[in-house]
């Protein structure tokens, strides 16, 4: 039962994560909406990070910035030269587990803070941000889905552009925004299948793409019994995409797809089978909210329990094994170096985006 579980949870520790020292390089455009692998760069001196205001990542050359103070969170964004070498590491294996997950299940997550630059009026649904920072999504009451970026982490985002889905008719629900900024994933009005948007760079106009990437995982659900989806997350590594999938009207099943490189599309998904992701009939569905960019840690909100929660596992392709609570943090989604969520919040203002650190 559902219940039992929580008295695995360790809740002695105190909740929540910290990343490790290791900064990671982010592409910065897209010309499809594939992903683009997130590659490491050198690890940083652990005894230089200051986890009050962390470093940002390295940058692409086309997103880097000077100095920024944001009169918003108090962060610091410091310029870093561009990493040009964006390939992955042949010398390790896709699924080789990190020496530790950039998100430290003993952190505690405080200073929770609005980000004032990102409006209130009719927000409805955090989608996700980029793993630099500079790109924010979310969907309007309305179901206008909003993206607003800025030059350098710390600073004011600027004012949101709405992507047009006349065309492309979307569902009221969130939707997941790609590590680059680039991509955004939504669920189509009818939630019989996803469909994609994508720009060429900052201020370029959002366009819809052809959906052939998702046949793999749109052949899983039948339309004729009703199945829907809903709830999309893209992983901060750029390989991993989570969506929850109502078969037949039952319960919702929560998976997780690999980008596959040889077929140039997503994979079937997988169930995440541990009974603490799980839904139970009668109950809120569980679903995922964000993904570390070590594709180690997933963040999920708990149907059962109402709560936003992690999990971890020890490599990209093992189970999720381990859980905890993550305070009352809500819709969760953590940048590349996993020191600082993004998350749906309220304050007296009102709903809006926060972060955490």
């Amino acid at each position: 039962m559902r219940n039992s579980r929580r008295l695995k949870i360790e809740r002695g520790a105190a909740f929540g994560l910290l990343l490790s020292c290791t900064p990671t390089s982010i592409p910065g455009a897209l010309d499809d909406t594939r992903p683009h692998p997130v590659a490491d760069a050198a690890a940083a001196d652990a005894a230089s990070t200051d986890v009050a205001s962390p470093q940002p990542p390295p940058e692409d050359g086309a997103r880097n910035a000077a100095v920024a103070v944001d009169a918003e969170d108090g962060e610091t964004a410091m310029d870093e030269p561009p990493i040009d070498a964006l390939a992955d590491d042949a010398s390790l294996p896709a699924d080789a587990p990190h020496s530790a997950p950039r998100c430290d299940p003993t952190h505690r997550w405080s200073a929770s803070l609005r980000i004032a630059s990102v409006p209130q009026a009719a927000f409805a649904r955090f989608g996700g941000v980029g793993a630099d920072e500079l790109s924010i999504a979310w969907t309007s009451a309305d179901g206008t889905i909003d993206v607003a970026d800025r030059a350098a982490r710390g600073a004011p985002f600027g004012d949101p552009s709405a992507i047009d889905t006349t065309s492309t008719p979307v569902a009221l629900d969130r939707v997941a925004l790609d590590a680059t900024g680039m991509v955004v994933f939504a669920v189509s009005a009818d939630r019989t299948k996803f469909v994609a948007f994508n720009r060429a760079a900052v201020g370029a106009a959002w366009l819809p793409s052809v959906p052939l990437q998702f046949d793999r995982i749109h052949s899983m659900a039948s339309t004729e019994v009703g199945d829907q989806f809903f709830a999309p997350v893209l992983g901060a590594d750029g390989r991993s995409f989570f969506f929850a999938l109502t078969s037949s009207g039952g319960t919702p099943v929560l998976y997780e797809s690999k980008w596959d490189v040889q077929a140039d599309a997503w994979a079937t998904g997988v169930p995440l089978a541990n009974p603490e992701l799980s839904s139970a009939n009668g109950a809120a569905p569980t679903y995922a909210t964000g993904a570390s960019s070590d594709a180690l840690t997933l963040f999920f909100h708990d149907g059962v329990s109402g709560l936003e929660r992690a999990a971890w596992r020890d490599s990209a392709t093992s189970a999720f094994s381990r859980f905890t609570d993550i305070a009352t943090i809500g819709e969760a989604a953590p940048n590349d170096r996993c020191d600082t969520l993004y998350y749906q919040g309220t304050d007296p203002g009102d709903g809006g985006a926060f972060i955490a650190q």
